[in-house]
């Protein structure tokens, strides 16, 4: 089991993505404690007159980077197209839909983080 997973890490790229998915699952678990110790902290930001962009990109930023690098550990990325031939067009194609769902899944995941915040927060409140 430990062969296959230093195996799987040979490559730099996922190295840096696993880092990076910790230090936001460490960052979101972090944002937790804070919002649950200190309920005051993140405020409904809808509510209000106007957004707190800091405060919004900090609730949303921590579950986003996790589930991002993640998905771009777990859905391996295509061959890298060295020629022009026939079947390029559907290669590019197939990675910018791998992508695309990739960035979707982690807007996803950040936007029902900002709304479990917000539903603790009236009822811790």
């Amino acid at each position: 089991m430990n062969f296959k997973f230093l195996q799987f890490l040979e490559n730099a790229q996922r190295k840096w993505h696993l880092l990076v998915a910790l230090l936001g699952t460490v960052g979101t678990l972090l944002v937790w404690w804070v919002h649950l110790t200190h309920p005051g902290t993140f405020p409904d930001p809808f509510l209000a007159d106007r957004v707190n962009t800091a405060r919004l990109i900090f609730v949303l930023g921590p579950p986003f980077l996790s589930v991002f690098c993640l998905g771009n550990i777990v859905l391996r990325q295509t061959s890298r197209i060295e020629k022009s031939g026939p079947m390029t067009g559907y290669l590019h194609q197939q990675e910018s839909d791998r992508k695309w769902k990739i960035t979707v899944a982690a807007g996803f995941a950040a936007a029902v983080n900002l709304l479990l915040m917000m539903v603790t927060t009236s009822g811790i409140s």
